[in-house]
C-alpha cells in the first residue's frame, strides 16, 4: 500500500450462500480489533478491492475505511486489474 505503516487486508466470502448476510462487516471488524492489539503501532488498515466489486467497497466503508486512488495492479499473467486504494485511519476508528 501507499503508507509503510499500514497493514494490508484482503478477504474473500467464498461460498455464495454466505454472502449478503452482513458477515464481511462484522469478519473485518473482529479483524480490525485483534490487529490493532497485534500490530499497535500501525496508523492505517489497507485494502484494494476490485473496482467492480461493489459488495466489498461497500463492506469497507461500513467498517470505516474510505475510498482512496484507483490503480492498476499487476497481475500474475500480464495482465491488470484496477483496484481502488481503501484506508481505514486506525486512531480515528478504533482509538
Amino acid at each position: 500500500g501507499p503508507d509503510p505503516d499500514a497493514i494490508g487486508v484482503d478477504y474473500a466470502i467464498g461460498d455464495p450462500s454466505w454472502t449478503g448476510r452482513g458477515l464481511g462487516v462484522r469478519i473485518l471488524w473482529a479483524w480490525m480489533v485483534r490487529a490493532r492489539r497485534r500490530f499497535p503501532e500501525a496508523t492505517a488498515f489497507f485494502a484494494a478491492p476490485d473496482h467492480r466489486n461493489t459488495a466489498s467497497l461497500r463492506v469497507l466503508a461500513k467498517a470505516g475505511f474510505t475510498e482512496g486512488l484507483w490503480f492498476d495492479e499487476p497481475q500474475d499473467d500480464g495482465s491488470v486489474a484496477t483496484v481502488v486504494g481503501c484506508t481505514l485511519d486506525v486512531r480515528r476508528v478504533l482509538g
